[in-house]
């Protein structure tokens, strides 16, 4: 399996979005382009937004043109929703599930002990064309 670890502000919600204005059309295609070209790809979210549930994650997904079947799962909360704990949160996602043959993380917080499969996106841009081009260069490594 290949894991991609879903942020959700400042990656599908630019921070120029946050206000009442929805979701980026254009990142949240480029995120469906990524399980569109390598199908084998799984979504685990690892934003704060992960407090909703599984299933209002997949109707939020669903709502703009991801496709939610995809989703396979969130990360614990243990040290709370704060972004500096991510990185450890996704590691111990990793850790239980030995079944992961790649992954890649796309967050708009540097996440130095992941760097290697981290795609630090823009967070006032969002997930780009060019970020996706760099998520599938990771997971296809």
């Amino acid at each position: 399996m290949k894991v991609l670890f879903l942020d959700v502000d400042g990656v599908i919600n630019p921070i120029s979005f946050h206000h009442g204005s929805g979701f980026s059309g254009a990142a949240c295609a480029n995120i469906q382009s990524v399980l569109d070209k390598d199908p084998e790809v799984r979504i685990v979210v690892s934003s704060a937004w992960r407090r909703w549930g599984i299933e209002k994650l997949k109707e939020i997904l669903k709502d703009n043109n991801i496709d939610s079947s995809k989703l396979e799962d969130i990360t614990d909360t243990e040290g709370g929703l704060d972004p500096e704990n991510r990185a450890e949160q996704i590691q111990r996602w990793l850790d239980k599930h030995k079944q992961v043959k790649q992954f890649v993380v796309i967050d708009d917080y540097p996440m130095p002990a992941l760097d290697a499969n981290a795609v630090k996106t823009n967070g006032y841009v969002g997930f780009t064309q060019k970020d996706a081009d760099i998520a599938l260069g990771i997971l296809n490594k």
